[in-house]
C-alpha cells in the first residue's frame, strides 16, 4: 500500500504542476462529496495498516476506487456516498463507520445512519453513507494545475520567464502580476484555437497544440490566483 501510493504521488508530480503560494497554511478542502470520499479514504487507510493482515491489506489494494459518490454527485454538497465493501472483513464494517462519522462530525459534517444493500452492477456489498449537511468552511486559494509541457510554454512563451526559472522555483508576487500585465501580447505568437495532433506509429498519440483560446484561459487563471495571494499579503508563488 506504501509503495502504491508512493508510486501514485510520483506520477503525478510527473505528469503536471500545480501553483502553491509559499508560507500559505494550507486546509482540508471538503466542500463536496468527492472531497468527502477522499477524506474517508484518510481516515480509514492508517487504521487499516494496524488492523489487517498482510494478506488482507493485499486484497483490498487500490480501495479508494471503493469509496466514491453515488452515480454524477461527485461535486455535490450533500448526497450519498458509496462504500463498497468487497474483501473487507465483516469485523471491520461498523466499527469504520463509526469512525467516520466520528470524524467528519468534528468538521461539521452530519452523516446519516448507512445502510447496506447490494450492488447490482458492480455484485457486491455496498454501504450507502448518506452525508446529510455540510457546513465545513474554509478559505483557500483557487486551484491552478497545468501539464508540465503547457505550464513551461505559459510561463517561458507567454509570462517570459526562462527555462530554468520554471519548475520548483519561487516566483515574487508583484513581478507575476506586472508580466501578466504585459503578456497579452505576447498571444498573438501562437494559432488562434488549440488542436491535437495526432502522431506515433500506430497514429494513437495526442499532442495537444495550445492556441489562442486556451492560452487567454491559462492566463486568466493565473491572474485570478496571484491577485488572491496578492490581496492576502503574500508575496512568493511556486510551481510543484
Amino acid at each position: 500500500m506504501k509503495k502504491l501510493r508512493k508510486l501514485i504521488k510520483e506520477s503525478l508530480l510527473n505528469e503536471s504542476m500545480t501553483m502553491h503560494i509559499k508560507d500559505y497554511p494550507y486546509k482540508l478542502n471538503l466542500e463536496t462529496l468527492g472531497d468527502i470520499s477522499h477524506y474517508i479514504v484518510r481516515i480509514l487507510e492508517p487504521v487499516m495498516m494496524k488492523d489487517f493482515t498482510p494478506e488482507e491489506i493485499e486484497t483490498v489494494r487500490g480501495f479508494y476506487n471503493d469509496i466514491t459518490p453515488d452515480g454524477d454527485g461527485y461535486f455535490d454538497e450533500t448526497g450519498i456516498i458509496n462504500f463498497y465493501t468487497r474483501n473487507f472483513p465483516e469485523r471491520v464494517i461498523k466499527p469504520y463507520l463509526s469512525r467516520v462519522k466520528y470524524e467528519l462530525s468534528e468538521k461539521n459534517i452530519k452523516m446519516g445512519e448507512p445502510k447496506i444493500e447490494d450492488s447490482s452492477i458492480r455484485r457486491t456489498p455496498v454501504v450507502r453513507i448518506p452525508i446529510l449537511k455540510n457546513e465545513y468552511e474554509v478559505e483557500h486559494p483557487p486551484f491552478v494545475n497545468f501539464s508540465n509541457s503547457n505550464a513551461r510554454q505559459i510561463f517561458r512563451d507567454v509570462l517570459n520567464y526562462d527555462d530554468g526559472e520554471i519548475e520548483g522555483s519561487m516566483f515574487s508576487v508583484p513581478e507575476l502580476l506586472m508580466k501578466i500585465s504585459t503578456a497579452e501580447s505576447r498571444l498573438f505568437t501562437f494559432p488562434k484555437k488549440s488542436s491535437n495532433e495526432v502522431g506515433g506509429k500506430n497514429k494513437n498519440i495526442y499532442d495537444f497544440k495550445p492556441g489562442q483560446d486556451y492560452m487567454e484561459g491559462a492566463l486568466e487563471k493565473i491572474k485570478i490566483f496571484v491577485n488572491w495571494a496578492n490581496e492576502r499579503g503574500y508575496q512568493t508563488i511556486y510551481l510543484g
